[in-house]
């Protein structure tokens, strides 16, 4: 059997922002899922869920009230959120749902239950689960796909349900994540091989975005193999500045490149990107 060699062209689309802390706080239990929401470090989620509800636990750098949400479109309304925050050793925790870019009102069916709260060295903690689909109008049905989460803190705990100060402009948010993703909890075979296809030693430039190739060879593989699963890898606190990945099978492309870094779209015709993409990575995509 003839054996073709084969050329990849690795690409990521990178933007930049503010770095964040490197404090991670610790959940209290082993949760599978993990994402830092915010570009600061301030406002962490761990989850879990199985066939029939799903569980958050939210670490938020405040000792004020914590906001959280799903919407439909990324914005404050219309969303269906949950509110909470610990007063004086007492956790306090609302379903609620948005009627407008104001304050959220209760929900009549209050779905979320609140698990356990407290404030400790890193901030705030809200640990709360609710079934993935209930029968309020004013629910969000959680399903596998990419869903918006929304978020908001603020410094201070409100007075009550019913009068909340601001959060603010800067103490909210959005992101786009895939909440009952498994890929995370498959086991590979046995005689599976992986191959980290990664830019080493790459400085990020101040300007605001920036597409980045590097050409691989993978002439050790001598025989057909098939991909059966691919993921980000992407370091450690590096999150909030990859936007996108590609990976592109190349023709006849020039050999030379093997191991080259350099800026797509912007060399001469032959370092172009190849036109067959064989995997694609982006935020909020799994």
């Amino acid at each position: 059997m003839k054996i073709t060699r084969q050329l990849f062209l690795f690409l990521v689309f990178l933007w930049t922002t503010k770095a964040f802390s490197h404090l991670t706080p610790i959940p209290t239990e082993h949760f599978l899922l993990h994402e830092t929401l915010d570009h600061l470090g301030n406002y962490h989620v761990f989850w879990k869920f199985n066939k029939t509800h799903i569980t958050f636990e939210v670490h938020v750098k405040t000792r004020g009230y914590v906001g959280f949400g799903i919407s439909p479109n990324g914005k404050m309304y219309p969303s269906d959120v949950v509110v909470g925050w610990v007063k004086d050793g007492v956790p306090h925790l609302s379903d609620m749902h948005t009627v407008g870019h104001f304050q959220p009102v209760n929900d009549t069916s209050q779905d979320w239950t609140l698990l356990h709260g407290q404030e400790n060295n890193f901030g705030t903690v809200l640990k709360f689960e609710r079934p993935l689909t209930t029968c309020d109008n004013n629910d969000t049905d959680i399903v596998d796909a990419t869903m918006r989460i929304i978020f908001s803190y603020h410094p201070d705990d409100p007075t009550d349900d019913n009068l909340m100060p601001w959060h603010g402009a800067t103490r909210r948010g959005a992101k786009s994540m895939m909440l009952l993703s498994t890929s995370k909890q498959y086991k590979l075979p046995n005689d599976s091989q992986t191959k980290d296809l990664v830019h080493h030693q790459f400085n990020v430039p101040t300007k605001r975005t920036t597409y980045q190739c590097r050409v691989y060879s993978l002439d050790d593989i001598t025989t057909k193999h098939h991909v059966i699963k691919f993921e980000a890898v992407i370091q450690k606190d590096h999150e909030p500045f990859v936007h996108h990945m590609n990976i592109y099978k190349c023709h006849n492309y020039p050999r030379k490149y093997i191991g080259t870094n350099f800026e797509c779209y912007t060399g001469s015709l032959d370092m172009m990107p190849c036109g067959n993409v064989v995997a694609g990575w982006a935020v909020g995509s799994g």
